[in-house]
């Protein structure tokens, strides 16, 4: 009985550690991404409103991508940031080195490679919620 609550302790755990993993994750590449969406948002005003170029060529790519709404933007680069941290942390990790020196055993390394797999669909689906808004913004 002891060694039967031992098991489910551990796998508690083991599943708590990765929800932990996943919301750093995803709060870290959503705060990454809003900030270089912010920064571009900026610099699309700048471009518009110092240099002119926004408002004398309406053809141009600043003036397209200035009529975008900035959550839509900030949307799409958390998404981008959010698919490259879990490709990047699925490449990164060691996963052999911590199955061979015994620290995780290969049910909790499968866990974590299904946790990078949600990561990044995750990301993908902010990037396709994204893509919409982004059109649908410059029409309106």
């Amino acid at each position: 009985m002891n060694t039967y609550e031992n098991r489910i302790s551990t796998y508690s755990s083991a599943v708590s550690e990765q929800r932990k993993l996943m919301l750093y994750t995803v709060f870290a590449s959503l705060c990454i991404g809003g900030f270089i969406g912010h920064q571009l948002q900026q610099f699309l005003e700048i471009m518009c409103a110092v240099r002119g170029t926004c408002y004398g060529n309406e053809e141009g790519f600043i003036y397209q991508t200035s009529l975008i709404h900035p959550i839509a933007i900030k949307l799409f680069t958390a998404s981008i940031v959010l698919m490259s941290a879990s490709v990047l942390m699925k490449l990164l990790m060691p996963v052999s080195a911590l199955k061979i020196a015994g620290i995780m055993s290969s049910k909790d390394l499968l866990e974590v490679e299904k946790l990078y797999t949600v990561l990044f669909f995750t990301g993908s689906i902010f990037l396709i919620i994204s893509l919409p808004l982004m059109f649908f913004s410059q029409l309106l």
